[in-house]
């Protein structure tokens, strides 16, 4: 794990506390890993504190917000490298990674995947078209000058969408105004079983918006928000070729308001792919929250 801690931080008492009944489902191990990252927090946190405060800025000011979406990651456990010739060199293999139980060895080159002659230049394409990929995967490996073929049983790596907030003299937002504001968001998921799906915020009033963005802080009054569709495969066999378009919603933010989006999926119309007539971006939820600029 890469650290960006610059200060050496001793601390004798934990300011950050993990309740137990929010980990109680987890494995002992897990439990030990949230303890660790809570304590990788509060002194990466502290740091900060002093890197500002060393700045001659105060430190109570500081405030930012980091979030996450849920990600599935198709992890191989091999680092590789150029080889002069076709293919690409594994330099190293991850213990107990899915390389190493299906045999692929440091100082394999591989030669082809999936059918696909492989070379340096095109090894990050193919590689992205496997993220996308379940079931197996086949590859070719050149070992002391002998082609030997192995098949890969895939197994994706779930993460789970986060969200940290830091600091309590400010709140955060992307858009200023002065009547007030409300917030759009992605974070919770929304009920399948009324055919509502994720998506994600492409834009916002015509300015772009980070994919990992779950909340978004608005003035209030009348919002255009673009999104794009995260609908199970269950129910989409294929979609329509070429790249995919966002949907607009008109939004009314009132003060106070919490609006929670989603992907509507118009099963009576999955088969038009053509716009994608197959789904229309809607408000699911509403609460009420407090809300200051």
């Amino acid at each position: 794990m890469k650290k960006f801690i610059i200060y050496s931080v001793i601390t004798f008492m934990a300011t950050i506390n993990v309740l137990a009944s929010e980990t109680k489902h987890l494995t002992s191990e897990s439990k030990l890993l949230v303890e660790l990252l809570g304590k990788e927090i509060d002194n990466t946190l502290l740091a900060i504190s002093q890197i500002e405060a060393l700045a001659g800025k105060n430190p109570e000011n500081v405030s930012f917000s980091i979030e996450g979406t849920e990600q599935t990651i198709l992890d191989l456990g091999m680092i590789i490298d150029s080889d002069e010739g076709a293919g690409v060199q594994v330099i190293a293999v991850s213990p107990q990674s899915l390389a190493e139980r299906s045999g692929v060895k440091s100082g394999d080159v591989i030669v082809m995947i999936n059918d696909k002659k492989l070379s340096s230049e095109n090894f990050n394409g193919v590689l992205s078209e496997l993220k996308a990929e379940e079931g197996e995967i086949s590859l070719v490996l050149n070992r002391y000058g002998k082609d030997k073929k192995i098949i890969i049983s895939t197994e994706k790596t779930y993460r789970p969408k986060y969200q940290l907030n830091v600091g309590t003299k400010k709140e955060f937002s992307d858009s200023i105004g002065s009547k007030g504001c409300g917030r759009i968001s992605i974070f919770f998921e929304p009920p399948e079983a009324k055919m509502l799906f994720p998506a994600f915020i492409h834009k916002v009033d015509g300015n772009g918006v980070m994919r990992d963005k779950l909340t978004l802080k608005l003035r209030a009054g009348k919002h255009i928000v673009h999104l794009h569709e995260l609908i199970s495969k269950r129910y989409l066999s294929k979609r329509g070729g070429g790249v995919q378009q966002s949907k607009p919603i008109e939004i009314d933010v009132q003060a106070n308001t919490n609006y929670y989006l989603a992907a509507k999926f118009l099963k009576e119309k999955s088969f038009k792919k053509f716009k994608e007539k197959y789904w229309e971006p809607v408000v699911w939820k509403k609460s009420k929250a407090s809300c200051e600029l």
